[in-house]
């Protein structure tokens, strides 16, 4: 490049292009291959070509990739930049020169790569495709320019040859006579080439560049007198020759293709900048050089941590928010720009004059088989808050707390052993088919082969509706014990051995009873004391309430604090990864936006502080998931030791110990459960007004009931005692845990701000270390930012 300047320097750099996204490539590497030469005296100057000689031996050393085999690569898009200024150059015509090497079609087997001819022409494509770039095809003027390939590769690009002009070289070398093709060419360009433009010039031969006799100055006034004394060209256009005229003819070509692209390149050039933006907040902020700064960043970050943490953990807030904006400020920089004004580049057999190449851009229904299994269906709902995860978790909590056996002891299910009573008294079995929405159940007899005839006849009358029934065509066998029913639901089956079903009666749901002998009274036996056994045993009563605790609501419990547990995890990662959203890759976020010259899969910025971040909510979280662990250890310590002071204990076992004992005798007044259809207190009204039936069923009952033996009669009052106080107990248990859960999530919040109240200006000092390469990411980019304003400015008030 060369422009106008009071004093005279010459400045030689390399502008690294090969490899760029390599770790080699970046700027902390290639500053030790090469550093900017910086040329002020006459004798400097003459160094000049040795010089560009060193540059291009480092490029292409570093772009060998050490095969001694092979010849060394001599073409790399590396680019060696020369910048002069001085008096001497004139005001209004800066150009910058891209010179590139020319187009050969044969290779030396020797010291070039039998692939140069396709290198160069991939080297030379990004000029060709840029539309800012004006192309300067350098032609000998005594060969067939129908064959230069250049110009075929410069249509293809500029179809038009709005931005091409053929210069045509050594003038001197044409064979006599044969000078009337090229004034042909000279003079009507549009019609031979399609060309706006063409030149022509004379430059000084080998042996004056090597004697370095002809001063520049002298060259282009040998060059000048040429072509105004030399047949033919002194008869045609003196603008058609001479490289002062070159000079004024590309800066013409140059401020046409300006005007015409100036909205494009603007439209570009602010592209550029908001990329530039973006980069520079991808870094998250200038270096932080003080303790100051330090400590501002800590607890801007600490309080959008505690935003998102509160908001999780609470629900409120209106959700989880997403971190900070993407800033658009400019306070740092990634990268550099180049000089805005248009360059050129020289097609030396493909040179390249060019202007600025612009910035990238940018039913469920229950088994009737008598195993008594409850199948369910749920769906558990995905939620991003925190407090909504833990919602669920205690509503799963409190299902299984239902669920469980101290809660349920008395409830009817498929499976459970009951008792049925009715008028002709009452019998056991098991239930093998339940529909609570009609309200009855049907009931296998249990046992069976063990009962008495008597006793098993009238269990069969009271159960079935028929037995034996041998399968027909019409009914396809089934296997031992399958339950099914008729089309319209009205009759349920089991199948029986041998071939035969029997028919099942539809029992209503409150004559029918659990059967606490067949697991409570064996219970009891194994806490038998010297005392007198007409008593409950409050022993054993204690043993059955912390086998219950054990078995049903201390997994429970545990499970619900381990999800607790999770939660917290899952909502303290979340909240770190918010909170570094800036959207820099500052303590450790996952993703960072492209168009850094930093690595896009680069450390964070800080690490240091993500650990001791981490550390700290990861101790505040142990210590109150530690603490929640011991309150309901604590708790469910205390409910192994069964008490309560709540009356609704005894209102309960009172209400428990007469029901059955009412439901008898109202089943004994109304007669057989399949009797005929009329109405409950019609039945009731005319079997009271038969003194001798009602005296007959009430002594029925209480016979009944004093066969009992004496366990039998405590198991069914420590039936009702634990149906009792499971249902205080339950509640209870079904809030504490819960409550202990909400409570950790509460006071979450203020002890990880006092914790984190407590980091010293030391602790950020080895905590926020920067990368080396940070700051000068930060300068680049911000002197990038810089140069666009500037030149933006520039171009919108032109």
């Amino acid at each position: 490049q060369m422009r106008f300047s009071q004093s005279k320097k010459a400045i030689i750099d390399i502008q690294w292009k090969h490899h760029q996204s390599s770790s080699q490539g970046s700027g902390v590497h290639r500053h030790k291959l090469w550093e900017e030469r910086v040329l002020r005296t006459a004798e400097e100057w003459k160094e000049i070509p040795n010089i560009i000689r060193q540059a291009q031996q480092v490029i292409l050393s570093r772009n060998h990739h050490g095969n001694q085999d092979e010849p060394q690569s001599t073409v790399a898009s590396d680019v060696i930049s020369v910048v002069l200024t001085g008096p001497m150059y004139p005001k209004q015509q800066t150009l910058t020169l891209v010179d590139l090497p020319g187009l050969v079609q044969m290779h030396n087997a020797m010291t070039e790569s039998p692939t140069v001819s396709k290198e160069i022409v991939n080297l030379l494509e990004p000029y060709l495709e840029n539309p800012h770039c004006l192309l300067v095809a350098v032609l000998p003027a005594n060969v067939d320019y129908h064959n230069a390939h250049v110009l075929q590769l410069a249509a293809q690009h500029d179809p038009l040859a709005d931005r091409t002009i053929p210069v045509w070289t050594k003038p001197d070398l044409i064979d006599k006579g044969a000078e009337q093709a090229m004034v042909d060419v000279l003079q009507n360009a549009k019609s031979f080439l399609n060309c706006r433009n063409v030149h022509m010039v004379k430059c000084r031969g080998q042996a004056a560049l090597d004697e370095a006799s002809t001063s520049l100055v002298n060259a282009v006034q040998q060059e000048e007198n040429y072509f105004l004394r030399t047949a033919p060209w002194k008869a045609l256009d003196p603008t058609l020759f001479g490289t002062n005229n070159l000079r004024k003819k590309l800066v013409q070509i140059q401020a046409r293709l300006i005007a015409e692209s100036l909205p494009q390149i603007l439209a570009d050039m602010h592209a550029q900048l908001n990329l530039a933006r973006q980069q520079l907040a991808a870094l998250g902020g200038k270096p932080l050089e003080t303790a100051g700064e330090r400590r501002q960043f800590y607890q801007s970050t600490c309080s959008r941590l505690l935003t998102q943490l509160k908001t999780s953990l609470s629900g409120k807030g209106g959700g989880v928010a997403t971190g900070r904006g993407t800033s658009t400020d400019s306070d740092g920089a990634i990268g550099s720009f180049s000089s805005l004004a248009h360059n050129t580049n020289i097609l030396n057999g493909s040179n390249v004059i060019s202007a600025p190449p612009p910035p990238p851009p940018i039913v469920v229904t229950s088994r009737m088989d008598g195993g008594g299994s409850k199948l369910s269906s749920s769906t558990v709902a995905t939620s991003t808050l925190a407090a909504n995860r833990l919602h669920e978790a205690c509503a799963k909590f409190t299902s299984q707390i239902r669920a469980g056996s101290l809660a349920t002891i008395r409830t009817v299910v498929e499976g459970a052993q009951v008792l049925v009573t009715s008028a002709r008294g009452t019998v056991r079995g098991e239930v093998v088919h339940l529909d609570e929405d009609e309200g009855y159940c049907c009931v296998d007899m249990y046992n069976s082969d063990r009962q008495p005839q008597a006793a098993a006849a009238m269990a069969t009358s009271i159960l079935f509706e028929f037995v034996g029934q041998p399968f027909d065509s019409e009914t396809p066998a089934m296997d031992e014990n399958d339950v099914w029913s008729d089309d319209n639901g009205n009759t349920v089956f089991i199948a029986r051995a041998g071939g035969v079903y029997d028919a099942l009666r539809k029992i209503p749901l409150d004559c029918v009873w659990t059967d606490p002998t067949t697991w409570l009274q064996a219970h009891m036996e194994q806490f038998r004391t010297d005392d007198l056994a007409c008593f409950l045993n409050v022993e054993s009563f204690a043993h059955i309430v912390g086998e219950f605790m054990h078995e049903d609501w201390k997994p429970a419990c545990q499970a619900l604090l381990q999800s607790m547990k999770m939660i917290l995890a899952q909502a303290l990662s979340q909240a770190l990864e918010q909170a570094s959203e800036s959207p820099a890759n500052l303590i450790g976020h996952a993703s960072r936006p492209e168009a850094s010259s930093l690595s896009t899969d680069a450390p964070p910025r800080y690490p240091g502080l993500r650990h001791l971040l981490q550390r700290h909510l990861r101790k505040v979280s142990d210590s109150l998931c530690q603490q929640a662990e011991l309150q309901v250890e604590s708790h469910l310590a205390m409910e192994a030791h069964p008490f309560t002071q709540d009356d609704a204990l005894f209102v309960k076992m009172n209400r428990a110990r007469y029901a059955r004992l009412k439901r008898e005798l109202e089943v004994g007044l109304l007669g057989e459960l399949d009797s005929e259809n009329i109405s409950r207190a019609s039945k009731v009204s005319s079997a009271l007004n038969n003194v001798d039936t009602v005296q007959n069923v009430i002594d029925d009952v209480f016979m009944r009931q004093e066969k009992m033996t004496v366990q039998e009669h405590l198991a069914f009052e420590m039936e009702i005692v634990l149906e009792s106080y499971g249902e205080i107990a339950t509640r209870r248990v079904l809030d504490r845990t819960p409550m202990i859960c909400w409570q950790a999530f509460r006071s979450f919040g203020n002890l990880l701000s006092s914790r984190l109240a407590t980091v010293t200006d030391d602790d950020l000092t080895d905590a926020m270390v920067e990368r080396p390469e940070f700051a000068q990411e930060y300068q680049r980019l911000n002197e990038k930012c810089e140069k666009l304003r500037e030149s933006i400015q520039l171009l919108e008030s032109m």
